[in-house]
Formats: structure tokens, C-alpha cells, sequence
């Protein structure tokens, strides 16, 4: 017989090493679901966060910067650009970078890290969605301007005020343009 003898399993000290192992295993388990989890909110983005609200077709509302606040129904996500189709009946286009917040009703949290919906940015959307004879509000921080859109250039968008003026609004510049059809 060999001299090596089995741990009793009432041995106070082999009891002991048992926990610490447990213990410590326990601690490891948690912190690599902690990395796991920390990992998965590193890749978020708000363009994320919008696709995957578009995919499940929940009303959002967004918050600009500027305190103006929108909402409806996400429709397509660009690389700097959403466009929702809000309750009032018109298109928004808005620059992700404008958007102070998102909030959705009640809806369980999304993980943020879904690709943009199209490649296409800010002025490309707003440019299919405009057509002449549409109203427009086009806003850049505090300043808003509206009227019946013209015709939208490669960075300017030409708007026909109430009173027969014209206002040329710098696109490079806009934080967000709502569109009603047939304005």
C-alpha cells in the first residue's frame, strides 16, 4: 500500500482549502460575466441603439439639444442620420450627433450595437425625402426657418417664407429638417 493517504472529508483544514477554492472559483465566474457584460456595452453606439429600435418598430422619442422634442417611428438609421416618420404626419431627418436622448415607452433596454441601415448621411437623406412644394422646418441649434421648400443643392436647401422671402439655409449646418408632404 502506498503511504499517500485520501483526504478525510471532516479534515478542518482540507475543509477550509475546499471553500477558499470555492470561494475564489465563485469570484471568478462573476467577474468574467461582469467582463462579458462590460464588453457587450463597449460596442454601443446611439446609431446602434436606433437601428435596433427601428427593427422592432417601437415608438421613440427623441430629444435634441437644442430642447425641441420629436416623436414617432424610426425608419431608417444612417452613419450620422435618422429619419423617422413622426405622429404628426411628417418626415424628420435628424444628425445623431444633435440628439441629447432617446426614450422609449416601457420597452426592454437594447444592446446598441447594430449597423446604421443605409450608408447614406444627413444631406443624402434629406434630399429624398424633400420634394419642391413640401413644408419645411429646418433648424440649426435655436435658429429655425420655415416655409415651402425650393430645391435642396449639394449643401443648401432654399425655403420660401410666408412672407415671399427667401431664406438659403446652409445644410453643413443643420441639426434637423421636418418635412410635411404636399405643404
Amino acid at each position: 500500500m502506498s503511504d499517500v493517504r485520501s483526504p478525510e472529508p471532516d479534515d478542518p483544514a482540507m475543509a477550509r482549502w475546499l471553500a477558499e477554492v470555492r470561494v475564489d472559483e465563485a469570484a471568478r465566474s462573476r467577474s468574467a460575466a461582469a467582463d462579458l457584460r462590460t464588453r457587450r456595452g463597449e460596442d454601443a453606439t446611439l446609431s446602434g441603439v436606433l437601428s435596433e429600435l427601428a427593427v422592432r418598430g417601437e415608438l421613440v422619442g427623441l430629444v435634441m439639444r437644442s430642447g425641441r422634442q420629436h416623436r414617432g417611428h424610426v425608419r431608417l438609421v444612417g452613419p450620422d442620420a435618422v429619419v423617422l416618420a413622426l405622429e404628426t404626419r411628417q418626415w424628420l431627418v435628424a444628425r445623431i450627433g444633435a440628439i441629447a436622448a432617446t426614450r422609449t415607452v416601457q420597452g426592454p433596454a437594447v444592446a446598441g450595437e447594430s449597423e446604421p441601415s443605409t450608408a447614406s448621411r444627413f444631406v443624402r437623406l434629406a434630399s429624398a425625402l424633400a420634394e419642391p412644394g413640401d413644408w419645411a422646418l429646418v433648424a440649426s441649434g435655436t435658429a429655425t426657418f420655415g416655409g415651402a421648400l425650393q430645391q435642396v443643392g449639394a449643401d443648401v436647401m432654399v425655403l420660401r417664407l410666408d412672407n415671399g422671402d427667401h431664406a438659403y439655409v446652409g445644410l453643413a449646418s443643420t441639426d434637423e429638417i421636418s418635412l410635411r408632404p404636399g405643404g
